[in-house]
């Protein structure tokens, strides 16, 4: 099915003044990143993904991309731009190791990498296989993640009270050695390369990586600022089994990137149960913009909302609070990843039973309509989720059709595979349209 992508003009300042206007010589202004279109790339939603969204009252939506650079009232660089670049270097010099990033930060929806997993899949089908990407330390094998039984480690989540304003990257989870001889197991699956990411800080001491019984590596994480650390570690062919011991307490793991030998694409997945905007702000920045820094995403997707609205409805936030929220995490991914372009993704339809019957949560859709604002204001591009399962309503919908959990909140794998493939179908749509708009 064929898509067409809509591009959204961002509210700039009137344009500045001409030579003619102010009787001054101004620099010609800078050219427009230009992208051709690429007709050989394409991505079907599968007949049975479609027959599926159409039952629930459903429908494709295109991504939306606001102008994120003006010059002069012409518009030089569109959201997605440079993320498109860095996948066209991708696609064109996969031989030559070209590998990208995209960074997916959200909340509970996306915890057992449902809709992240699909999206992936469908990504590295054609910008090649990078790898599973980055997963944070507490992620558990068989809810989306690796880590196997551990020792001696206390858990420390950016959701938890009283956890406000600590160090946990920007995956909200950090594992901290309480004991001595703490050990943790990582299932390796075919991997090439793990990219393990500490947090720095004084007598942060030591973690010693083995693999199948082989030693890797030495890590010392000492460092005289708060910044995360970044250490890549080469895999033996055939691994098994990844195995983390510090022989001393403090050292404080973040989480770990799994990635292929050949070039391609990552996508990272981090969903901390009971997240939302306020509590990615509150983290503490340097180790957040540091640790996206060191990941280095082309494009970083912002999954949040629900618990926004639920915040506004709780009467703990209104909706300014909740705007310079996310404007804040803009802010902090801007300075950790410069060069990186932005997408949010509007909140899921929720729903409550009311008098028998499934009716939608108060403020989703004014949560959304806040969502395109900012990511229009900030030069971001946009998803429409919540027009993707029908609008409002469409909880009762989906939740008949048994793709819903009963808390009418969550969507079960089903619903995240569907939601997953029409977002990594918009998203080939755009890119093989091209810039010339």
């Amino acid at each position: 099915m064929a898509l067409t992508t809509l591009f959204v003009a961002c509210q700039r300042p009137p344009p500045e003044p001409t030579v003619r206007d102010a009787g001054i010589a101004l620099a010609p202004p800078r050219p427009r990143i230009v992208r051709a279109p690429r007709p050989e790339v394409a991505l079907a939603a599968k007949k049975p993904t479609l027959e599926l969204l159409d039952k629930v009252g459903g429908h494709p939506v295109p991504l939306e991309a606001a102008c994120a650079e003006l010059e002069r009232g012409v518009c030089v660089r569109w959201a997605l731009d440079r993320a498109f670049l860095s996948l066209d270097r991708v696609y064109d010099e996969r031989t030559e190791g070209r590998r990208a990033r995209i960074l997916v930060l959200g909340d509970s929806h996306i915890a057992a990498d449902y809709v992240t997993r699909t999206l992936r899949t469908e990504l590295q089908r054609i910008f090649g296989d990078g790898g599973r990407g980055y997963i944070h330390a507490d992620q558990k094998d068989g809810y989306g993640g690796r880590r196997l039984p551990h020792f001696g480690w206390t858990r420390h989540r950016m959701v938890d009270p009283g956890e406000e304003g600590g160090a946990f990257g920007f995956s909200g989870f950090r594992l901290e050695a309480s004991h001595a001889k703490a050990t943790s197991d990582f299932k390796l699956e075919g991997d090439a390369r793990v990219q393990l990411f500490l947090q720095g800080g004084p007598d942060r001491g030591v973690l010693k990586v083995s693999a199948d019984g082989k030693a890797l590596g030495e890590l010392v994480s000492t460092a005289t600022t708060p910044a995360p650390l970044s250490f890549p570690l080469d895999v033996p062919k055939g691994g098994q089994l990844l195995h983390l011991l510090a022989p001393d307490p403090n050292v404080s793991l973040l989480g770990i990137s799994f990635e292929s030998k050949g070039p391609g694409l990552c996508v990272d997945a981090v969903g901390p149960v009971g997240s939302d905007a306020t509590s990615y702000s509150n983290a503490d920045e340097a180790s957040f913009a540091g640790h996206v820094a060191l990941l280095d995403p082309a494009l970083v997707i912002i999954m949040l909302g629900g618990n926004d609205a639920l915040r506004i409805r709780a009467g703990k936030a209104g909706s300014d609070d909740v705007r310079r929220s996310f404007e804040t995490m803009l802010d902090r991914l801007k300075r950790g990843a410069p060069g990186a372009d932005c997408m949010l993704i509007g909140p899921m339809d929720a729903g409550d039973t009311v008098g028998g019957k499934i009716v939608s949560k108060p403020l989703i859709a004014e949560t959304r309509a806040l969502l395109r604002e900012v990511a229009e204001e900030r030069g971001c591009a946009f998803w429409d989720l919540y027009s993707l399962m029908g609008g409002q309503g469409s909880i009762a919908r989906w939740s008949k059709a048994g793709i819903m959990n009963a808390d009418l909140i969550h969507p079960r794998a089903k619903a995240g595979d569907l939601i997953g493939e029409m977002l990594a179908v918009a998203m080939v749509e755009a890119y093989a349209q091209g810039s010339e708009h």
